[in-house]
């Protein structure tokens, strides 16, 4: 039996579950992923970093 070395084993129990229940097609999981993210896209953290000139984009 392998360790918890990292304490992530409780997310690889939830996408293992998610592979699971998309059959573990690709494209099922893309679109649910997808379909995920537009739902909770309030919740994600935008990456301030600006490419282009790498630097932190300025809050506004």
């Amino acid at each position: 039996m392998e360790k918890d070395i990292d304490g992530l084993d409780w997310l690889r129990a939830i996408r293992k579950k998610i592979a699971a229940d998309c059959h573990y097609d690709p494209k099922i999981m893309g679109d649910y992923y997808r379909r995920i993210q537009k739902q909770y896209e309030h919740r994600i953290v935008k990456n301030p970093y600006d490419i282009n000139h790498k630097t932190l984009v300025p809050k506004n």
